[in-house]
């Protein structure tokens, strides 16, 4: 459904709702998919989105509560017992019902997990007790397996009468202790004798990953070995569960968005809450720390005002040097932060890489300190003048490159997410440290050059 569509849609809902029409709503809703129908809830307001929401079966409402934004989650879930929520969580998988019992508030959704089947609920349970971010808490424990001694024929058997929704293109073969053994291709199965060993069409090269593996490694592997699935195992090399292509979308998506708030100098959580004033907390945090620092600037500033005319000459130049130098930093730490973030790093030393960015900058320090020195030659008519602002700019842009370069590298280093180095605090850091180097050249440059006006 294209986005023009969605409003019209949703202009068309709001109006029948304020009829009350719910039986035309209804018809207009059975036709849409659950995506479709996540967006459309996504945009109406608290009490029509509530509506709408009540008029959908059981089963669709699952798997849109699934896919809503948490604040229209929020708002549903804050308005159903506990039995009502149940229902919902019983009719998800595994791991979009821990995803949606984990929003609750411990005690609701405990009541909640009272109310299912008690091997549903152990199930949830588990899933609740891994990290969010980590392979356990974003895999699915609904898996298909076979035993190491099975024939096809049983093999196949044993998947046909399995009770699981989503789609498998081969299942996993396990021995005794469920310890994974390999995979077999349900297309090679249902092309082999159903006498065959399923050990003679077992792939044993499979890629696993354990269970306490963080989601942005999981994703990566999914990259490396093209893969649309993944199964997870335990420390002992037992099956667990399995993640599958569509939770590293999601994965995807979430670490792309926690980057750009983060590198935006605010809180992810933000995304989370429609209150103003709990975004302007977030963001103040980070604001007032970057006004304090320019502080910094101003002393600076003052510290040179000595110079009289010269250095009101030279201020001219102070906006390019910080901009290029904040410039500089930022794009450095930009490119590292995102080669961190894909692996594209692998296999490579830190000094190889800071190797590379360094020389980058140095060329693009050279350019840049050479271009403003015969343009500040030629405006102020002084060589002398030139050379400072040439040597400055040099100078800072490379000492900026420098940081965006090792900066990610720390952060990841010390458990902190690399992308701050992009953020707010990080950039007015840079044009601190460039205005310093721009000043303290200059004055250096005066003194020994006999620079006057």
């Amino acid at each position: 459904m294209s986005k023009q569509d969605g409003l019209q849609l949703r202009d068309t809902i709001e109006a029948l709702l304020e009829d009350g029409r719910d039986a035309r709503v209804r018809a207009l809703l059975a036709d849409l998919h659950p995506t479709d129908l996540a967006i459309l809830e996504n945009s109406l307001d608290e009490d029509d989105a509530r509506k709408v929401f009540a008029l959908l079966d059981t089963e669709t409402a699952s798997d849109v509560l699934a896919e809503i934004d948490e604040p229209t989650r929020h708002d549903l879930l804050d308005d159903m017992s506990a039995t009502e929520v149940a229902e919902y969580v019983h009719a998800m998988p595994p791991d979009e019902a821990a995803d949606v019992v984990a929003e609750l508030e411990v005690a609701r959704s405990a009541a909640v997990l009272e109310q299912l089947p008690d091997e549903e609920s152990s199930q949830i349970a588990t899933l609740l007790a891994y990290p969010e971010d980590s392979a356990g808490g974003i895999m699915n424990p609904e898996v298909v397996t076979v035993p190491l001694a099975a024939t096809v024929g049983e093999a196949v058997s044993q998947i046909s009468e399995a009770d699981i929704e989503e789609e498998h293109f081969y299942c996993y073969v396990v021995d005794r202790d469920n310890r994974l053994q390999g995979i077999a291709p349900i297309r090679r199965m249902l092309t082999s004798r159903q006498d065959r060993p399923i050990r003679e069409i077992l792939r044993e090269d499979v890629a696993s990953v354990h269970v306490d593996t963080d989601q942005e490694e999981v994703a990566r592997a999914f990259s490396r070995y093209n893969l649309v699935s993944m199964p997870v195992v335990s420390d002992d090399g037992r099956l667990l569960g399995r993640i599958t292509i569509d939770d590293i979308v999601d994965v995807l998506e979430a670490e792309a968005t926690e980057d750009a708030f983060v590198a935006a100098g605010t809180d992810p959580e933000e995304q989370a809450s429609d209150s103003s004033f709990r975004a302007a907390r977030y963001r103040l945090v980070w604001m007032l720390s970057c006004m304090f620092i320019t502080f910094a600037t101003g002393a600076i500033l003052t510290q040179f005002t000595g110079h009289g005319p010269t250095a009101a000459m030279l201020a001219l130049f102070v906006p390019a040097i910080m901009a290029m130098g904040g410039n500089s930093g930022v794009q450095t730490a930009t490119v590292v932060v995102r080669n961190i973030a894909t692996g594209r790093y692998e296999g490579q030393t830190i000094r190889s890489v800071l190797g590379r960015e360094l020389r980058v900058g140095l060329l693009v320090a050279t350019s840049c300190g050479v271009l403003i020195g015969i343009v500040s030659w030629l405006w102020l008519g002084r060589a002398e003048y030139g050379l400072v602002v040439a040597m400055s700019m040099f100078w800072a842009v490379s000492f900026a490159a420098f940081l965006g370069g090792v900066l990610p590298f720390f952060f990841r280093k010390i458990g902190v997410d690399p992308a701050v180095a992009c953020g707010p605090i990080i950039t007015t850091t840079n044009d601190v440290i460039s205005i310093s180097i721009y000043l303290g050249i200059a004055a250096m440059l005066i003194r020994l050059l006999g620079i006057t006006s």
